[in-house]
């Protein structure tokens, strides 16, 4: 997917290389067929316009809300089922028929917004009719229900903006439910959480051709599968908890990592692909993983108790089921990554997938022994900040081969978060402190310098690297 910011930088090249007769005119049309670049201005007059509409259509959509609930204690039963079943239906049908007409997209753009509008009063037609029946409940249901019914709204219509809406309703649900103990004994549903986010909204992202809906749907993917590991571990018995922390931080990193989009078990119609997404995603939370790690708490490690495995597996079958199906998937994964493309006989990954799978390997047993079996104390903190050393050292090296400012700035921001996490984790004076912020605070400006001075080298390729 070729990104705004590139179709921009071209256009303003080719203009120039059309005008000094480096190109021919055939040659700029066919790169402005290529990449629309005459659309360019439309089409970010299109997303301005978007914004536009979309932030007035929810707060049209809030002020339909306030104005029902202002005056809900004044109208009849009759009335009010009147008021909310036609202002759903009204709203939600003027949305989709604007939007299937829309030949001009300024009103197809409209038509969106006021199926977000449709979206919110769903919401309010959903508790206030709870209310109205006096079906009580906790408040996560209602954020589940709202945004399961929101979803299925953006499947029929594949609306990227409805899917964001309902990851996010959805979200707050899940996450508003996990201190209530109803929540975990009846919702069997959502104890497999993190495996229903990943079958159902990883494939609308592909549907809506969202990265946006991709990127979100993995964030709560991972971050429900760790809260859930966690959550679990002081249950597990204590030989097994190391393993199960291993687990919750290591197999997601894992999975997005060698995430691949045309593999024979996850196969989508588009030819849109999300694997550098999941890439990027997978360093990044490798990085807060080696960052929270690196503080000198292994000496806290609570035990787990003292139960049996069978005790533990039968009220948990649910988390050992969803981390059976991601460890099967991500093994099928890296075994893909390690299959060559000319000769698919040998099996062997690449300089960049074992960086990974080193660091993914020393910090899952770091956990294992240090929570099952002895505290490993100071050495555990020394290994993990050398690994989180090196990988900072990684990104700006990659990113000074392939240009990538985003990446250099990501190393350089690991190294400098390192030394001043370090600089005030331990008691040092105040003179000490102010010379390392001072020296940290030159030695970014000076990097950022260099970098941008020797940003002229061109681009590699990861294999390259």
């Amino acid at each position: 997917m070729t990104s705004q910011k590139f179709k921009q930088e071209l256009k303003q090249e080719a203009q120039k290389w059309r005008s000094e007769g480096l190109i021919s005119q055939d040659i700029w049309q066919n790169l402005d067929q290529r990449y629309q670049l005459s659309n360019l201005t439309k089409d970010s007059s299109d997303r301005f316009t978007a914004i536009i509409i979309t932030l007035g259509c929810i707060l049209v959509g809030l002020a339909v809300i306030t104005f029902v609930a202002a005056n809900w204690q004044e109208w009849s039963k009759p009335i009010k089922v009147v008021i909310l079943i036609t202002t759903f239906l009204a709203t939600n049908l003027a949305g989709f028929f604007t939007w299937q007409r829309g030949h001009v997209n300024w009103r197809s753009r409209l038509g969106q917004g006021l199926l977000i509008v449709g979206a919110l009063v769903l919401g309010a037609n959903i508790g206030l009719m709870s209310q109205l029946f006096h079906h009580t409940g906790g408040v996560y249901q209602l954020f589940l229900i709202w945004g399961a019914a929101v979803l299925l709204m953006a499947y029929g219509l594949n609306l990227a903006s409805l899917g964001i809406i309902a990851i996010i309703l959805i979200s707050i649900g899940y996450f508003n439910g996990l201190g209530s103990s109803l929540f975990r004994e009846t919702n069997i549903v959502m104890n497999f959480f993190p495996l229903l986010i990943g079958t159902l909204f990883i494939p609308l992202a592909y549907r809506c051709r969202s990265q946006w809906l991709f990127f979100l749907s993995s964030c709560l993917l991972v971050t429900a599968f760790t809260v859930e590991c966690i959550q679990r571990a002081e249950q597990v018995p204590v030989y097994l908890q190391g393993l199960l922390l291993a687990i919750a931080v290591t197999l997601p990193i894992a999975f997005f990592w060698s995430y691949q989009d045309k593999s024979k078990i996850l196969t989508f119609p588009t030819k849109i692909s999300f694997s550098n997404l999941g890439q990027n995603l997978a360093i990044f939370c490798l990085s807060i993983a080696l960052y929270a790690s690196s503080f000198n708490w292994w000496s806290n490690a609570h035990r787990g108790n003292q139960k049996l495995v069978t005790d533990w597996l039968y009220p948990n079958y649910p988390l050992v089921f969803t981390i059976i199906a991601f460890t099967l998937i991500t093994i099928y994964f890296w075994w893909q990554l390690g299959k060559s493309e000319l000769n698919q006989t040998t099996w062997r990954l690449d300089k960049h997938n074992t960086y990974m799978a080193i660091a993914l390997g020393v910090l899952g047993s770091l956990y294992i022994i240090n929570f099952s079996f002895s505290q490993m104390e100071a050495i555990a903190t020394l290994i993990v900040n050398i690994l989180l050393f090196a990988m900072a050292i990684i990104l700006i090296r990659y990113a000074l081969k392939t240009g990538q400012r985003s990446g250099y700035w990501a190393g350089i921001l690991l190294l400098a978060l390192q030394v001043i996490s370090r600089m005030l984790e331990f008691n040092t004076d105040l003179l000490f402190k102010a010379l390392v912020l001072f020296v940290c605070g030159v030695a970014i400006i000076v990097a950022g310098i260099w970098f941008e001075k020797n940003k002229t080298k061109s681009p590699s390729s990861i294999e390259s690297a």
